[in-house]
């Protein structure tokens, strides 16, 4: 009867397991996307690049002014003098403006009009200014960088997800190990209580007592260590897990991971044709769009400063009356200012700048693709031989199992030894750690492929 009860039982190992709740791989993204500080803080990257442009556009606003002044010295009034104006910039360089004047007094200049005058007039840089300048490169650029923050964004979270990933399967990895050593160390207590009532009623000698007891104790330490490295795992794992009111959280020891489920061979060639879009190069894009951007301003240093002015005046605050007379008649005012340097020294030296910039961005973004596109085959080299270990590390399994089993049934004929016995079980333990370990890397590759692809935070 006892060798019977003892049949039934070697074979297996302790399949129960009580119900856990699941946390996926998917959910944990999900979790560090909406509440880790780091992604919080590429989110609020992207909103500083936005008040970037608001800050920008603070160059085209319209400004209006007063410019009042009054002198008078022992009783003599020598002027009396208000301006108020209003100035429009606008896109393309010209200046719109108009104003109120009044103008008073015994000491004023000739050239001045007094009493009550207004004018509306334009202000147009012929040269220097006229198809760029310094406020609209500003603008230009800080939409440009927007856009560019959005990428950073990407590469911040695609990083931030990397390191996250791995975790979640280091985590994994010693979650299932630690199962696989607490149910070795179940079937070695049933086993040592079965062999003890066998030695009991005198048919096992007390040798096979202190075997199976030296087995049992060994996977209760080994049991005890991979429990210790399973709570270091989940202690790294916790360390992406906040709260939404940017609290931190510790994942709870009643949670599982799940069951890996790999790639196909086809999901991971097309990473190797994402690689032209990865943030990083397309950051490399915006920067080299910014720097044509700087180029076109550099170009204006070398060409010569022309501005034309004209005001229409007007007698009297009427200021809409302005146009009723032809331009250049009567009441106007216009000037013209011209200035160049000989040498143009700044503006080649500029330019020059410039365009070795443009250049050396160039070099860096084909760098950069070269060495993306070689990290993802590497990554794909990684997952298709892990993909063969794994394959052929299934089959080590189920051979040393296979051993296991048949040793078993030579032991209940008395053909073996429970020493024989223990060491198939080790070897075939072994072995489905090593398959563990050899199943955390492959998802670990995979994680590898889309990070390099850039698209892990997609």
């Amino acid at each position: 009867m006892m060798k019977r009860l003892l049949l039934l039982v070697f074979p297996f190992l302790s399949l129960w397991s009580q119900a856990q709740p699941v946390f996926t791989q998917r959910a944990f993204f999900d979790v560090i996307r909406a509440y880790h500080p780091v992604a919080r803080q590429a989110q609020l990257q992207v909103d500083i690049a936005r008040a970037e442009i608001t800050v920008a556009r603070g160059a085209f606003d319209p400004t209006i002014g007063t410019d009042l002044g009054l002198k008078e010295f022992k009783g003599t009034e020598y002027y009396n003098y208000r301006n108020h104006q209003l100035n429009i910039p606008t896109w393309f360089g010209i200046n719109l403006n108009a104003g109120l004047e009044y103008l008073d007094g015994t000491r004023t200049n000739p050239e001045d009009t007094k009493g009550k005058s207004s004018y509306i007039g334009v202000a147009v840089p012929l040269a220097k200014g006229l198809l760029m300048d310094e406020r609209r490169a500003a603008l230009q650029q800080a939409r440009i960088f927007q856009r560019s923050s959005l990428e950073e964004q990407r590469i911040m979270l695609n990083d931030l997800l990397y390191d996250a990933a791995k975790a979640y399967w280091d985590w994994w990895e010693q979650h299932e190990t630690y199962k696989l050593f607490q149910a070795a160390y179940d079937n070695a207590s049933q086993r040592f209580r079965l062999i003890k009532t066998a030695y009991e009623i005198g048919e096992r000698p007390a040798i096979d007592t202190l075997e199976a007891l030296a087995q049992l104790q060994s996977f209760q330490v080994q049991r005890a260590q991979v429990a210790q490295e399973l709570q270091n795992a989940r202690l790294q794992l916790s360390v992406y897990l906040w709260q939404s009111e940017g609290e931190p959280y510790d994942l709870p020891a009643d949670v599982a991971p799940a069951v890996p489920d790999g790639p196909v061979l086809a999901d991971i060639e097309a990473m190797e044709q994402l690689v032209a879009n990865h943030p990083a190069l397309r950051q490399y894009g915006f920067k080299l769009d910014a720097l044509q951007i700087d180029r076109r301003l550099k170009l204006q240093y070398m060409l010569p400063y022309a501005t034309f002015k004209y005001n229409q005046l007007v007698s009297g605050h009427g200021i809409t009356g302005a146009f009723k007379e032809p331009l250049f008649h009567n009441n106007f005012r216009y000037g013209l200012s011209l200035s160049m340097p000989l040498r143009i020294s700044e503006g080649r030296g500029l330019y020059r700048q410039a365009r070795l910039k443009i250049e050396s961005t160039e070099w860096e973004r084909l760098n950069k693709q070269v060495q993306l596109q070689t990290k993802v085959r590497q990554s794909r080299n990684d997952w298709e031989q892990l993909l063969q270990q794994v394959s052929l590390q299934r089959t080590a399994v189920t051979q040393y199992a296979t051993l296991q089993r048949a040793e078993e049934v030579r032991f209940f004929n008395g053909e073996s030894s429970l020493f024989l016995i223990n060491s198939r079980e080790i070897k075939t333990l072994e072995a489905r750690q090593k398959l563990i370990e050899l199943q955390s890397k492959q998802q670990k590759a995979a994680v590898s492929i889309r990070w390099a692809a850039g698209v892990l935070a997609n």
